[in-house]
């Protein structure tokens, strides 16, 4: 159970860290080199990031439908 937790909070924040860090980077590059702030590598940053936030934040669903599931059918 610890290590699940362990994965999604890394997922989360490696997602979030992603997205973050892709937004401060656009900001800084549309100013100073604007052709790259719309190149696919710099959008890469955001689409990786938001694939780790979603993923994290789906395997965080499915674990506390799970401990639910588990819960209710211990307690009949």
């Amino acid at each position: 159970m610890r290590n699940d937790s362990l994965m999604n909070g890394g997922l989360i924040g490696f997602g979030l860290g992603f997205l973050l860090a892709s937004l401060a980077l656009y900001r800084v590059a549309s100013q100073v080199v604007p052709d790259y702030a719309m190149t696919w590598h710099l959008k890469g940053v955001a689409i990786v990031g938001g694939a780790g936030l979603v993923l994290g934040i789906v395997f965080e669903v499915l674990q506390r439908i799970r401990m639910k599931r588990r819960a209710s059918e211990s307690s009949e």
